[in-house]
């Protein structure tokens, strides 16, 4: 079957990066992703979640930005920093830090789609191409203070 499109006008630019700062969001989608290859310092297989946080409001209202976290294995060096990420985000997103650090912790990934939070935005360049970056997640409400969280 054959596909007929008309694309003379697509807008080959894309998304430019919106500037860096602390924005009102919302989780959009969650996904369960892993270390495809063994590039990267944590083994292949290694699960993780790819958080995609929508814009509410402002001149950006329905951007999206993305961040993984990594469910880092058991002997890797930099377990308690990645976990402390995993379970920042959590909190973020009203969970009791309690529970979230109680060595039993399970989300339902699905009622975390629609919680709203603080995104601190910040920018990166990959391929030579300006990229937006999440550089943190904080409470719904929480104060900015200096635009990045």
């Amino acid at each position: 079957m054959g596909l007929a499109l008309n694309l003379a006008g697509a807008d080959l630019k894309g998304f430019e990066a919106f500037p860096s700062g602390t924005y009102d969001g919302a989780v959009q989608e969650v996904s369960m992703i892993e270390v495809k290859g063994e590039d990267g310092s944590l083994p292949k297989g290694t699960p993780g979640l790819n958080v995609q946080f929508r814009i509410v409001g402002g001149d950006y209202d329905n951007r999206r930005v993305f961040n993984n976290y990594w469910i880092a294995p058991k002997k890797y060096e930099k377990k308690a920093m990645m976990d402390g990420m995993l379970s920042r985000l959590f909190i973020a997103l009203g969970y009791d830090e309690a529970a979230v650090t109680s060595g039993t912790f399970e989300p339902d990934l699905d009622e975390l789609v629609g919680k709203e939070c603080r995104v601190a935005v910040g920018q990166d360049t990959y391929n030579g191409e300006v990229k937006n970056i999440v550089k943190g997640v904080k409470p719904a409400g929480a104060d900015s203070g200096s635009g990045l969280i």
